[in-house]
């Protein structure tokens, strides 16, 4: 008996952050916290190989925007791989942001989710990671302050079996 993938092809959706009180499994959050760069997962290991069909994020908590500084309009994120070789860079999976601007705020509860997919694939042994970075403004750059509110993050994804699989 062969496999078949269009049988066993289910989309799994792995959330990342989302509370208890939310449907997760997580006792907190991730905050966007200070103005930079950080990893809010750092390893996710999937039993791979498996295929990335889309990322995205929930508001958990209203979003609000500092109250000094410069005007913000998004706090972008990003899913990576890890690389093959040890000494190359992680690949991007894909990228997307929270709109956090006064007029286009993102709603409590919103999902917000992105299907453009940069780098499909994750290997068997790779993990993902999700990255936030420096809050920005309408013409990308960099903008002072710090976001509040609390969002969890996404993965929907399939298994990606090989076509030597065999039931026997």
């Amino acid at each position: 008996m062969s496999y078949a993938n269009d049988k066993f092809s289910v989309i799994t959706r792995t959330w990342f952050g989302r509370t208890n009180k939310h449907g997760g499994g997580y006792t907190a959050p991730f905050t966007f916290g200070s103005a930079t760069t950080a990893d809010k997962v750092a390893r996710w290991y999937p039993k791979g190989p498996i295929k990335v069909l889309k990322i995205g994020h929930q508001i958990l908590a209203t979003l609000s925007t500092p109250a000094t500084g410069g005007a913000i309009d998004a706090v972008p994120y990003r899913m990576y791989k890890s690389s093959a070789a040890a000494a190359a860079k992680d690949t991007l999976i894909a990228s997307n942001a929270v709109k956090a601007d006064d007029t286009d705020r993102e709603a409590l509860y919103n999902i917000g989710s992105k299907e453009t997919i940069a780098s499909a694939e994750v290997e068997s042994g790779r993990f993902i990671t999700v990255r936030t970075a420096s809050p920005v403004t309408g013409d990308a750059t960099a903008g002072d302050g710090t976001v509040g509110g609390s969002v969890a993050f996404f993965i929907d994804w399939i298994p990606k079996y090989s076509t030597k699989w065999d039931s026997d």
